[in-house]
């Protein structure tokens, strides 16, 4: 059994270009050590009407929001005011199930380490997260 992604496959390829290495290592283990179904951005666009430039972003929100319940992911857009009520949408792909992303976020806000249970030790998400030894563990040197 293989517990790493195969580097040259093209859906590897495709989740790191899209999520950056570390979210889709994340990713990987959260789906059983498989790489997840990629969407290509576009047909993902596609799907909720995504729009670059936009006025109200409202309805593309809530869109993005059942295609993530309908598809276990936790895409999102980040918003900037480009002028007046005009903002400029960025997608951001994530494949991480909602519940799986959201408790990832909090532990970052923690700065703690993302722990994993199982067969597969931390030292693959050292460079996830700043880790801040305990006060014991800067006693004991």
């Amino acid at each position: 059994m293989i517990n790493c992604p195969l580097p040259n496959s093209k859906e590897w390829k495709m989740l790191v270009s899209q999520t950056g290495e570390s979210l889709a290592k994340l990713a990987f283990i959260a789906n059983g050590y498989a790489v997840p179904n990629v969407t290509s951005l576009t047909d993902i666009k596609k799907a909720i009407g995504f729009k670059t430039n936009v006025e109200n972003f409202a309805s593309i929100a809530k869109k993005l929001k059942a295609y993530n319940k309908i598809n276990g992911t936790s895409h999102s857009f980040e918003k900037e005011r480009i002028y007046g009520n005009t903002f400029k949408l960025t997608l951001k792909p994530n494949y991480l199930s909602v519940n799986l992303e959201k408790q990832r976020i909090r532990e970052q806000g923690r700065n703690d380490l993302f722990r994993v249970e199982g067969e597969v030790t931390t030292r693959g998400f050292e460079n996830l997260y700043a880790y801040t030894p305990s006060k014991s563990e800067r006693e004991s040197g």
